[in-house]
């Protein structure tokens, strides 16, 4: 989190709105799976190759995965790369939880980790985002 807030405050200048209002977002893909209801245990433990099959099966419906479903299923480094790519697609198209308003001040200030707020069949938005 702090290298982030350090390219982020290189690339927007210090005191930067982390808040994800500028386009830049910070993603937590456990909170996806779990905002989705992929899977009942963790995905991270050396033998959750279930689970993260799982996930990756209800993702390629979803989204085109190309060749990499196997090393997604293998590596949840991998399959958390392209559920944070997800989430911030999403984010673009408004379809995250967005900070209310009473809390935007400190969401600017501090952060705000975009968490989808539909169903994972929100994730057919991204076949028409420009970019």
């Amino acid at each position: 989190a702090l290298r982030a807030i350090r390219l982020l405050e290189r690339l927007a200048g210090a005191g930067a709105d982390r808040s994800g209002s500028a386009g830049v977002y910070e993603t937590y893909p456990g909170g996806a799976v779990a905002a989705w209801t992929l899977v009942d245990r963790s995905y991270k433990r050396a033998d959750s190759g279930p689970e993260r099959a799982a996930i990756v099966a209800a993702l390629g419906r979803h989204l085109d995965l190309g060749g990499f479903t196997e090393q997604m299923a293998a590596s949840d480094d991998d399959l958390d790369a392209v559920l944070c790519a997800a989430i911030v697609g999403l984010a673009a198209a408004g379809r995250t939880h967005a900070p209310e308003e009473s809390d935007t001040a400190r969401a600017a200030r501090e952060g705000w980790i975009h968490i989808p707020r539909g169903p994972i069949e929100d994730l057919a938005v991204l076949a028409t985002l420009d970019g």
